[in-house]
């Protein structure tokens, strides 16, 4: 049996269970699409989301109970991939298949669209930043520019909300107390090209108060450190080209020494040990 025909019946109840879903259901079903992912893998967690944003409808300004519960599925199944190693791409082949179905979109519903996936799912603003980014290797241009154009708003609205006055709160609300290292590496790297030379450094220096030098993970290490990282290694070559040297000078007094001791006749020594010889025998 084939990979296909395996997936055919848990993906079929996973599109039972989010098409039924109701007030009194929606936490067994949840749970149950969640154990079906883990049971049947990536494929099955790519077709889930496929399949959930399919039934999203952003044109609907009064959706039912229904739709507003496969919505909040939906939201929920986004949260859980920022734990998953391949959201970039799980993200980009379930979202393209959306647009494919939405090409009647116009140009303000489309600089909008990430923005109402957020708004109908309920994804904090750290998902909702991390979704944005995903798009933006969409394969769809207009769906990459709409995802830049929503990061310059909603990157800078996460970083603030975590650099407010209350820490713990500012956390919470923002999503960041509970990043993983690797997703936060990713979110470094990004920071540069939608946010303000000065908010990206109040933000390091944020992080480098949370991960002092000595307990920053390596992931983390040369994007908070790295002028300490440079001048490390500037030492490092320093003392690599020292002990060079002092190699160097040793090889040369040695090579110095064995040539003297080269320049010694062989008439010289036998003359030097008859001499010893002689002077015993006498004193003896």
């Amino acid at each position: 049996m084939n990979v296909e025909n395996q997936l055919k019946t848990p993906l079929t109840q996973i599109r039972n269970l989010v098409k039924h879903v109701n007030k009194r259901n929606f936490n067994e079903n949840s749970e149950q699409i969640k154990q079906l992912i883990q049971d049947y893998g990536v494929d099955a967690d790519r077709s889930c989301l496929r399949y959930l944003f399919t039934v999203l409808n952003l044109n609907d300004p009064t959706p039912n109970v229904n739709a507003q519960l496969q919505a909040k599925l939906l939201g929920a199944h986004l949260q859980r991939q920022l734990q998953c190693s391949s959201f970039v791409t799980n993200i980009c082949i379930a979202f393209d298949q959306h647009f494919a179905k939405q090409k009647s979109l116009k140009p303000i519903g489309l600089a909008e669209l990430i923005g109402q996936v957020a708004k109908h799912t309920g994804i904090n603003k750290l998902c909702e930043c991390i979704f944005a980014l995903a798009v933006t290797h969409s394969s769809h241009p207009e769906l990459r520019q709409s995802a830049r154009d929503s990061l310059r708003n909603s990157l800078p609205e996460l970083l603030n909300s975590y650099l407010g006055q209350n820490a713990a709160t500012a956390a919470a609300a923002s999503g960041l107390h509970d990043i993983s290292f690797d997703l936060l590496q990713y979110l470094l790297c990004c920071l540069g090209e939608y946010v303000t030379p000065q908010l990206e450094k109040q933000f390091l220096d944020k992080l480098r108060e949370e991960f002092p030098r000595e307990l920053v993970p390596l992931v983390l290490a040369p994007l908070l450190y790295r002028g300490a990282t440079t001048t490390t290694a500037a030492k490092s070559s320093e003392t690599d080209a020292e002990e060079e040297t002092t190699n160097s000078n040793t090889s040369s007094w040695s090579s110095s020494n064995a040539d003297n001791l080269n320049e010694v006749g062989i008439e010289d020594i036998y003359d030097h040990l008859c001499e010893i010889i002689f002077t015993n025998q006498v004193c003896a």
